[in-house]
């Protein structure tokens, strides 16, 4: 009789394979590009809505008479700094056609133009700083930010030709405070970041200072500021520290930006580019947008810095019609900063 072999075999097992748990890889560059996207829409709004109330408009002498000087300065610098914003262009533009894609220069450039909202954040809470309006000028968009406190903002003689070539020829000063740390690091290359920004940002502010001297000499521009730390305090020629020390800090932190690389080339703010899928002119794009979020966490920090400083400042000295611009002062049912000068509150009454 045969014997029958029964054969069996062992059931198969279904083993589910478990998800990766290697945790996720962060992307600050979607981070800093979402911070660019919502600055973007804030002073789209605050443009838009500065345009279609009719608040646009050429702010006036007032009764003072300009003097001669003064006259003669107006057409000598809005030409000049024109030139300079024309050659910050020129020297970008000629950068991406090397290149052929939109250089990092070229990006600050429009970070610059895109933090340009918050210029007149000094004067947040009650004015600390005033522009010739002998100079063509647009007015101020300073009131429709959202929250803004000081009275009249909107007479503030913003002037294109100096205020926008300012900000243009910024992306110059980028490059120089790059090329300053290049060069620090190759005679010191133990010298460690900090070093090297602190060193930029003491140069830079120093820049900065002697071409707000300039601008307060020639007439254009009048400060008021904390006593103890504004030389030539109380006077038409005031220029705050904090000011010039504020404003050294998103210059720096955009020389910083394009000096400090990782290994592919790719700056802090791109950090995670590699890992979203987008390529072509959206990965360009991405990119442009997170260094706008730089920039204006930057610019964020001297308005943080600068707007609390209106609360302390001394007594303001006498300015011309053409300074005050109706702001505050004789003519006006406002008192200018000064201790013991309350601040008005939205829809407090004039004291």
């Amino acid at each position: 009789m045969a014997t029958q072999t029964r054969s069996s075999s062992a059931p198969e097992l279904l083993v589910a394979t478990p998800r990766s748990t290697a945790p996720r890889r962060a992307r600050p560059v979607v981070w800093w590009a979402v911070v660019g996207i919502a600055a973007l829409a804030l002073q789209a709004w605050i443009y838009g809505s500065w345009i279609l109330s009719g608040d646009v408009h050429s702010v006036s002498v007032g009764r003072s008479q300009v003097p001669h000087s003064d006259r003669v300065w107006a057409w000598i610098l809005q030409p000049l700094f024109l030139a300079g914003a024309l050659a910050a262009l020129v020297f970008v533009l000629r950068g991406c056609r090397r290149e052929r894609r939109l250089t990092l220069e070229a990006k600050i450039l429009l970070a610059w133009w895109a933090v340009m909202w918050m210029d007149p954040a000094a004067n947040f809470l009650r004015p600390q700083y005033y522009f010739s309006s002998y100079y063509l000028n647009i007015g101020s968009w300073a009131p429709h930010i959202p929250g803004w406190v000081s009275r009249r903002g909107g007479d503030l003689a913003f002037t294109p030709m100096i205020n926008v070539s300012s900000y243009t020829a910024s992306v110059l000063a980028a490059v120089g405070g790059a090329k300053l740390m290049g060069r620090l690091r190759a005679r010191r290359p133990r010298t460690g970041a900090l070093g090297l920004v602190l060193v930029t940002w003491v140069v830079l502010s120093a820049a900065v200072f002697v071409t707000e001297d300039v601008l307060i000499h020639a007439g254009w521009l009048a400060w008021n500021g904390i006593p103890a730390v504004t030389p030539w305090a109380h006077s038409r020629w005031a220029i705050p520290m904090t000011e010039v020390l504020g404003w050294g800090i998103p210059q720096t932190a955009l020389a910083a930006l394009l000096f400090f690389r990782g290994d592919r080339g790719e700056v802090a703010v791109e950090r995670g580019i590699d890992r979203v899928r987008l390529s072509g002119w959206r990965r360009t794009l991405l990119s442009t947008l997170a260094v706008i979020g730089f920039a204006t966490a930057a610019q964020g920090v001297y308005a943080v810095i600068s707007a609390p400083i209106g609360l302390y400042v001394g007594a303001q000295p006498k300015l011309p019609s053409y300074l005050r611009n109706g702001v505050c002062g004789p003519g006006t049912p406002y008192r200018c900063p000064a201790p013991g000068v309350p601040v008005l509150l939205p829809r407090t009454p004039a004291q």
